[in-house]
């Protein structure tokens, strides 16, 4: 049973087209303060995507936030904080090429959020996980004429169900086809 398993995941795999995505850029939080200094982080991510129709692909990646909370003060000093989201987005996207070598496209599905703080001083945020949605938008244009190497731009609005996590991150994108 796990050999035919694997050999129709693996037809799955090399069935239609497959992509690669490494994606670096930054993450803005939106869950209630403007986007400044405090609430902004430096994000990178990759996913991978499988079209599933002519125009529609399924995917799933992992994103991470570096550092979005502010340092601790208090009269022993400046702590900094060492923490981090993770998201892990699945859902489909649907793209329109516009011309041979670029394209346009936008998806949705759910999202997996964890964010872990090192340490903690009582006050401020705590270490918390939960489920949500994401919506995104993006553009791509080939690199070659195969059109196997793919650049572009994305942006992903994140939302997390029991909590008031919003983010809006905007990346750069570098895609493999294959």
């Amino acid at each position: 049973m796990r050999t035919l398993l694997s050999a129709f995941f693996f037809a799955f795999l090399l069935h239609g087209q497959n992509q690669i995505t490494l994606s670096g850029g930054f993450a803005c939080s939106v869950g209630g303060a403007a986007c400044g200094q405090s609430d902004t982080a430096p994000t990178v991510g990759a996913t991978y995507s499988h079209r599933v129709v002519s125009f529609v692909w399924a995917e799933a990646g992992v994103f991470a936030a570096l550092q979005p909370t502010d340092v601790y003060i208090n009269r022993f000093g400046t702590f900094p904080r060492d923490s981090h989201f993770i998201w892990a987005p699945f859902g489909a996207r649907g793209t329109w090429p516009l011309t041979r070598r670029f394209e346009i496209s936008a998806g949705a599905g759910g999202v997996y959020e964890n964010f872990s703080i090192a340490e903690n001083y009582g006050v401020g945020p705590f270490s918390h996980e939960g489920w949500g949605g994401y919506v995104t938008t993006g553009t791509a244009l080939a690199l070659d004429r195969k059109r196997h190497l793919w650049l572009g731009a994305s942006s992903r609005f994140v939302f997390i169900n029991r909590s008031s996590d919003r983010w809006l991150m905007f990346t750069g994108d570098l895609g493999y086809r294959f």
